[in-house]
């Protein structure tokens, strides 16, 4: 019996190396977010474990690290979202998010550190726990 090729997971994405991968699954603003998503419809309200669904909330993910509030906008869009709010784009003190109202259910995404913005590292830094009031103490 041959061994699995380790390389496998790195070609079915269409990539020739793990860092060719990496390129292609970055935040880019010339990709095409969502590419082929009618052929792979996700199922957000199944039980049960859900590739294309995982695969799509993988995609938002990555989109919401594109710093252009009209990009995003237009990529879920041409995705099938209704409607898209953004959240923090214009204030780089904030914390951003997209939230994406679809015919049959939301996504909300949250960025999270942005590994070139030293603001992101510092608010990472920032421990400081305050009291939730269901209990316990959670991050500022």
């Amino acid at each position: 019996m041959d061994a699995p090729n380790k390389d496998a997971p790195v070609r079915a994405f269409g990539a020739r190396s793990l860092a060719e991968l990496i390129l292609l699954l970055g935040p880019q603003r010339d990709r095409a977010y969502f590419s082929g998503a009618d052929r792979f419809p996700a199922s957000p309200a199944s039980e049960d474990f859900d590739l294309a669904t995982v695969w799509r909330l993988a995609e938002a993910a990555t989109l919401v690290y594109v710093n252009d509030e009209a990009f995003v906008t237009a990529a879920l869009r041409a995705a099938g979202a209704t409607e898209v709010r953004c959240f923090g784009f214009e204030d780089p003190s904030q914390s951003e998010a997209v939230l994406a109202s679809f015919s049959d259910h939301s996504e909300l995404v949250f960025r999270g550190t942005d590994q070139d913005d030293p603001r992101d590292w510092l608010r990472d830094l920032d421990v400081v726990f305050a009291a939730w009031p269901g209990g316990g103490r959670v991050h500022a």
